[in-house]
């Protein structure tokens, strides 16, 4: 389920509300993330390069922890023709773009797009108060 009265304040990237006494009138919140699921479709011949790949030049990126929190990498079990799942935890959506140049600046975007025949990428807000942990 998403928050859409959340996703209505954000601005530029961060959800923010005022803060009195604070230098810029603004505090940063952060205990919303958002998740990104790209789900692809890979060339059939291409899936051991795909997941070597995310080893060897994504796992490098989201190691450095600048802009992702966490990452996940699935196969489909049952699934209408796509192949894999990212699950990667970004704070915001302006992290999201960041991630995609830091991919790019690093090579690996163009080299995933090579190997992919589709992709759907979903962005999720979280919404603590109906989550069960």
């Amino acid at each position: 389920m998403c928050d859409f009265y959340t996703l209505a304040r954000w601005s530029d990237g961060e959800m923010t509300r005022r803060r009195r006494g604070s230098a810029n009138g603004r505090q940063v919140l952060r205990a919303f993330a958002c998740v990104v699921l790209p789900s692809l479709r890979i060339l059939p011949a291409e899936r051991a390069s795909y997941e070597r790949l995310i080893r060897a030049r994504v796992r490098a990126v989201e190691r450095a922890r600048l802009l992702v929190r966490w990452s996940e990498t699935g196969r489909f079990l049952v699934s209408d023709g796509w192949d894999c799942i990212r699950f990667i935890s970004i704070a915001s959506l302006g992290d999201w773009q960041r991630y995609r140049e830091a991919l790019d600046k690093a090579g690996a975007w163009d080299a995933i797009d090579r190997l992919v025949l589709a992709r759907k990428t979903t962005i999720v807000l979280q919404a603590p108060t109906v989550s069960v942990r």
